[in-house]
């Protein structure tokens, strides 16, 4: 069993293109340059993130070469995986040069997470991974599944009445900038989200969320 669960997606490392727009711009990011806010999410996620922990990466990685992506990921803690985004290409053509301990786990186009309850505990919950927001998915109604997911950076509000969230780093901003009523995004705030943030969503969506602690984890 892993220390911690983390979920992150759309951190779009060194996406820049030749005429110095990118991520920062698009998503209005409150970086001044590449490079820094690279070192940024870097630094935001090894302080969340401890060595045990295991760490999905719901996909938009990097948009970069291969030997930069191979930089980055073994600069990052944990045991990662990655569900592919629409950006993963280098990474999809390149797969095998990235499934190694010190890098990926593994990558795959969607997945999905089982919360086995602890004995004498409630039953366990399914987490459906995927980059895309989807508006049904496996056991959406007859089990009360969660969805998790990232690619719209936070623009469409999916989480509405639906048991699902949007983990990419600008989602996570905007959240934890409006649960602190503040004006601004902050830096630090472009960071993985925990399990038990998971389901302080959740709750706020549902009250029929079940306690984190009588789950572990299936991998």
């Amino acid at each position: 069993m892993p220390d911690n669960i983390w979920f992150t997606g759309c951190r779009h490392f060194s996406h820049e293109n030749k005429s110095g727009k990118g991520i920062i711009q698009y998503k209005q990011r409150p970086f001044k340059s590449i490079l820094e806010h690279d070192e940024a999410l870097v630094s935001n996620y090894n302080n969340c993130v401890k060595d045990g922990d295991t760490v999905f990466d719901l996909g938009d990685f990097a948009l970069t070469n291969v030997t930069r992506i191979k930089e980055l990921l073994k600069s990052l803690k944990g045991e990662k995986a990655l569900i592919l985004g629409d950006h993963d290409r280098t990474i999809s053509k390149n797969y095998k040069e990235f499934v190694s301990k010190d890098m990926l786990m593994w990558l795959r186009t969607r997945y999905e997470l089982m919360l086995k309850p602890k004995p004498g505990s409630q039953k366990g919950k399914k987490i459906v991974l995927s980059h895309y927001p989807m508006l049904s998915w496996n056991g959406k109604a007859y089990d009360r599944s969660w969805q998790l997911y990232s690619h719209s950076h936070g623009d469409i509000d999916m989480h509405n009445g639906l048991l699902s969230f949007d983990v990419s780093v600008d989602s996570v901003a905007k959240y934890l900038k409006e649960s602190r009523g503040g004006d601004n995004l902050l830096k630090e705030d472009y960071r993985p989200f925990s399990i038990d943030e998971i389901l302080g969503v959740i709750r706020e969506i549902s009250a029929s969320a079940i306690s984190i602690g009588s789950f572990i984890i299936n991998k």
